[in-house]
């Protein structure tokens, strides 16, 4: 399951910010600059004090379109920390996610991109942000969804009502091999036995991005589920994990749950709606 790029037009992406943009501008392998591959970027954030409202606002209505309307973005969403956690928030992230989906050949031209937008205006961060809360990540996705017995195939008209499970997680140092087993294997489809969890799709951190970044946890595995009653399902969370099959070769599993917060943005509705403006 974890072998190379996949042909599903539609995958989960990710938010840029400044200081992050810089780190994925360098230079891809040559075998990513040929091959349109899938990435999830994420932009962890919260509001700076007293200006939550105008934080939302600027991101809602201004940032997130403004991003996913690069070449390249796919799909963009934000997502907000779950009042009920499947798992202990530790350690601590910030409350709000901007989760988008990226397609491209040239990720490190499509990250110049948005540097060259904030650099000239055109994209304009605001200090309604704090951007030094903030955290970044990046994954190559290893493969489609695996979807759980039942469930209805992912395709364009994904469900923004849908909540997320996301965990970022590593190896044992020299179990790589067994842990991608393990989770491919055993660990993603037991966790979608769990009444409720409707896919899940593991990532990795690219080769290119530059140390340290996200040497702690290089894997994610990106859950989704329908939060109708999401104290119910964390029951049924932690009700499942003892019956599962683990091994003793991940190192770092931390998991977060996410609610909805706001609409799903299409990149090509947006371009194609500031082409016909601009014309």
């Amino acid at each position: 399951m974890t072998t190379g790029h996949y042909a599903r037009r539609s995958v989960l992406q990710g938010a840029a910010a400044a200081g992050f943009v810089g780190a994925i501008g360098a230079s891809p392998t040559r075998a990513q600059s040929v091959a349109v591959l899938h990435y999830t970027m994420m932009v962890m954030s919260n509001p700076a004090p007293g200006r939550e409202a105008e934080y939302n606002t600027w991101y809602d209505t201004e940032h997130l379109p403004d991003v996913v309307s690069i070449p390249g973005f796919v799909r963009a969403r934000r997502l907000k920390l779950a009042p009920v956690q499947f798992r202990n928030k530790s350690p601590a992230v910030p409350d709000y996610m901007a989760f988008f989906q990226i397609e491209t050949a040239d990720v490190a031209g499509v990250f110049a991109e948005i540097n060259r937008r904030i650099k000239t205006g055109k994209t304009r961060m605001s200090t309604s942000m704090d951007m030094k809360g903030s955290q970044e990540r990046l994954y190559q996705m290893l493969s489609p969804p695996l979807m759980a017995a039942g469930a209805p195939a992912l395709d364009s008209a994904e469900d923004g009502a849908d909540g997320f499970h996301i965990v970022f997680n590593a190896p044992v140092a020299g179990k790589e091999t067994e842990f991608n087993a393990w989770y491919d294997n055993h660990h993603l489809p037991d966790m979608l036995t769990i009444p409720g969890f409707v896919s899940g799709q593991r990532g990795k951190a690219p080769a290119f991005l530059p140390p340290p970044a996200q040497t702690e946890s290089p894997y994610v595995a990106i859950f989704r589920f329908v939060p109708d009653n999401l104290a119910a399902l964390a029951q049924r969370f932690t009700g499942a994990m003892p019956h599962m099959k683990m091994e003793p070769v991940m190192a770092v599993a931390n998991g977060y749950t996410y609610l909805p917060h706001g609409p799903v943005l299409v990149g090509d509705t947006i371009r194609a709606e500031r082409a016909t403006k601009s014309s």
